[in-house]
């Protein structure tokens, strides 16, 4: 069915403690601003222990918000998210991981500069 697949709106990097780092819109606007990406995922609470996902190393939070599906991952100094058109794609989660394993690597180093 055309249209009925989900697709990646924006993805939001963000400090542990909720400071945005980085937004990338997939067209020339993000979806969401990154404070209600942040809101959301700061509502569901303590994420790794609530929509754990163990087939990940990572913690998984999935959110339904205002006709977006929201898929978090939050890792020991940052947390990554997508936004999506309709249900976020499983497929999504690995690469989400390396984003974020990249990222806590660089922000390990700078915290050590």
């Amino acid at each position: 069915m055309i249209g009925s697949e989900p697709s990646t709106l924006g993805v939001y990097l963000f400090s542990r403690k909720g400071t945005p780092l980085l937004a990338l819109p997939s067209a020339e606007q993000l979806p969401l601003d990154p404070s209600q990406v942040e809101g959301v995922l700061a509502l569901t609470g303590e994420f790794d222990r609530e929509g754990l996902d163990d087939r990940h190393h990572e913690p998984v939070a999935r959110v339904q918000y205002d006709g977006y599906g929201i898929l978090g991952l939050r890792g020991d100094h940052a947390v990554v998210a997508t936004v999506s058109r309709g249900t976020p794609a499983e497929a999504l989660v690995p690469e989400l991981e390396r984003f974020l394993r990249r990222c806590e690597k660089r922000l390990r180093r700078q915290s050590q500069e």
